[in-house]
């Protein structure tokens, strides 16, 4: 813990299809573990819940067949028998919560899973989770993607993947929310692509550069 804040890094080395994306998927962190921001490398992530009375709360971690905080096993969404994910209660699913994140540095893209976003879970046919990617701190929205739950959504915990990527424009913070009860949701794998510094741009050109005028002096 350091000033308030819980960082820890967490970085899923992805292969050749994926170069670029860091991914927070909260594993090796214990049950209710408050989360408000996570380094890695290149960024820093901060995360918050939004309750319905407009109160600014703590996300927490969740496990698998936690007692209190997460579904039993037999309720887990499809092949997530175990693991760790984020969710907006510690207390267990009793409220609505609407996730938020920040990035200290810009990103291009976002994804994430939603686990358990459901009709038996308090939502209704037609309703929607909602991502929401701005180019400020939650005022202009710049890409909107969204999860309906369908009238034939099954009974058991399931997994929706949402995912914007924005080749113009750069995410500075996102917003997940819900147009009916989202009691009992978690989220995890989230997957974002930090846009380079300006520097490390120009760097990299001139590192591409002199490396081909020393090929060139070496084919003469």
């Amino acid at each position: 813990m350091v000033g308030g804040f819980v960082l820890v890094a967490m970085v899923l080395t992805t292969g050749p299809a994926q170069a670029g994306i860091t991914t927070i998927d909260f594993e090796g962190l214990g049950d209710v573990t408050p989360i408000t921001s996570i380094a890695v490398p290149g960024n820093v992530v901060t995360f918050s819940i939004v309750l319905p009375t407009g109160a600014v709360a703590t996300a927490y971690t969740a496990q698998v067949g936690g007692p209190v905080t997460a579904f039993v096993s037999n309720d887990a969404p499809a092949g997530m028998q175990s693991g760790t994910f984020l969710t907006d209660e510690a207390a267990g699913p009793n409220l609505t919560g609407e996730y938020r994140m920040q990035f200290a540095n810009p990103v291009s893209s976002l994804s994430l899973d939603l686990y358990d976003y459901r009709v038996d879970g308090g939502p209704a046919a037609g309703d929607q989770a909602i991502l929401t990617v701005y180019s400020d701190l939650f005022t202009t929205a710049i890409g909107t993607t969204s999860f309906t739950i369908p009238a034939s959504n099954p009974i058991d915990g399931n997994i929706e993947h949402l995912a914007i990527a924005l080749g113009s424009f750069d995410i500075v913070s996102a917003a997940l929310t819900f147009t009916g009860a989202d009691v009992g949701t978690g989220i995890d794998n989230v997957s974002f692509a930090t846009v380079p510094a300006p520097g490390a741009l120009i760097l990299g050109a001139i590192g591409s550069g002199m490396v081909g005028w020393f090929r060139r002096r070496k084919s003469l």
